[in-house]
């Protein structure tokens, strides 16, 4: 899977017309529980350590389709794509790995 777009700073901006968006944090696994839709992407920012981002299309578990990896170096970033999104039929479950990092998941719910 590709790296994404490098960026710094903050990975919360204005979330593009039709798309929705939920925060991420190493805190806690994120679960978006939708009956299906386009996943977008991802903008993360990680903190002083690397950050892995697992994305499943599940809405209540880290199993299921695989819709995408992502790996952030320390103090580097990734930009969503959102012309290309990835289908999902369950919902989104996020896991992110590392200390410090945080970001926004990008969808376009079905319906």
């Amino acid at each position: 899977m590709s790296r994404g777009t490098y960026l710094s700073g903050d990975p919360f901006y204005n979330v593009p017309y039709g798309l929705a968006s939920v925060a991420i944090s190493t805190t806690a696994t994120t679960i978006i529980t939708t009956t299906g839709g386009e996943f977008h992407g991802i903008a993360f920012v990680a903190g002083a350590n690397a950050c892995t981002i697992q994305v499943y299309d599940n809405a209540s578990t880290l199993s299921g389709s695989l819709l995408g990896i992502f790996y952030v170096t320390a103090t580097q970033g990734i930009l969503p794509n959102q012309f290309n999104p990835v289908h999902f039929k369950k919902g989104i479950t996020v896991s992110v790995t590392g200390t410090g990092g945080k970001g926004t998941v990008y969808y376009s719910p079905k319906g």
